[in-house]
């Protein structure tokens, strides 16, 4: 009887992970990473700042409102622009009186209706209505007024200011939930053995 070749077995172990289900909202949406944490920043950030530049700019066209001077200035240059931003445009100076006697010239341009452009020569006066505490802060006469005066277009740009930083918190709290789940994995032992 021919003596029997030995038979081989070969055992190998697997180990596979996996993961357990996702709960409730987890289940929608994907991980958080670092964007969600900075982008929630960048946006709350925004939203703040732009909500101070829109209370500056409100705060600036009442005080124009409630304290006006109107000032003549001297026109400097007259154009005309065609196409996108399409308009009539002068440029001005004028000089007014601060809290210290020294006497400030300011500069600027701005857009003036059809019938104000017509009437403006370079080197004549212009109207200029300005606030008796900050001569700075002025209107052109014949010009558009403050966007700001209306507060509907505050309570606009604060009501979308405010989406801003709900986007932005809510990303902040997806990062926060994300970062406090544990990640639990369960590990699947498979035992193969074959013979060779």
């Amino acid at each position: 009887m021919a003596p029997q070749e030995p038979v081989l077995f070969r055992r190998d172990i697997y180990l596979v992970a996996t993961s357990q289900p996702r709960h409730w909202f987890a289940r929608f949406f994907p991980p958080a990473t670092r964007l969600e944490l900075w982008g929630g920043i960048g946006f709350i950030l925004v939203a703040v700042i732009g909500a101070v530049w829109v209370m500056k700019c409100r705060s600036d066209a009442l005080a124009l409102e409630r304290d006006p001077v109107t000032i003549d200035g001297t026109v400097l240059r007259k154009w005309v622009t065609y196409g996108k931003g399409a308009g009539k445009y002068v440029a001005y100076e004028y000089t007014a009186d601060t809290e210290s006697g020294v006497p400030r010239t300011i500069h600027g341009d701005a857009r003036v209706n059809e019938s104000h452009f017509e009437r403006l020569k370079v080197g004549g006066p212009i109207g200029i209505t300005a606030c008796r505490t900050d001569p700075a802060n002025h209107v052109v006469v014949g010009g558009p007024g403050r966007i700001f005066s209306s507060s509907g277009a505050v309570v606009a740009c604060l009501c979308f200011l405010a989406f801003l930083a709900l986007v932005g918190a809510v990303n902040l709290w997806w990062w926060w939930v994300c970062r406090r789940m544990p990640r639990r994995t369960q590990v699947l032992v498979v035992d193969a053995t074959s013979a060779s």
